[in-house]
């Protein structure tokens, strides 16, 4: 079990430990993050890197990342064909926040991560 550090100034601030605290116990209860599912890397545009992760249970989750400095669009087919048409049904799980839509594409704002699943 991962605990907050008592000297937070030698290695990571609190704020930042609870973060990754959180994000730990989400991974933990999402059956697609166990290190024995299927992965697979997914060929997206220059810049960006997609990593589809499916378990045995059906449970699909898309992790996009974008190594830019600038917003970059992934086209809603792609990850329609892979997570479902209801696009109000998907839920980025770490950060537990609504995706950014537009024009049939899926805004990725620079340098970040998304780990997508239908909720």
């Amino acid at each position: 079990m991962l605990e907050i550090d008592p000297q937070p100034n030698k290695r990571l601030h609190v704020g930042a430990q609870t973060y990754a605290i959180n994000r730990h116990r989400i991974r933990r209860a999402q059956l697609a993050f166990h290190p024995d599912v299927e992965q697979l890397v997914l060929d997206m545009e220059e810049c960006l890197m997609c990593i589809m992760r499916v378990a045995d249970s059906g449970q699909k989750i898309i992790a996009l990342y974008n190594f830019t400095k600038t917003f970059r669009s992934v086209n809603e087919n792609t990850l329609k064909a892979l997570l479902g048409s209801d696009v109000t049904q998907w839920q980025d799980l770490l950060h537990n926040q609504a995706l950014q839509h537009e024009d049939g594409c899926l805004k990725v704002k620079p340098y970040a991560c998304h780990s997508i699943s239908v909720v």
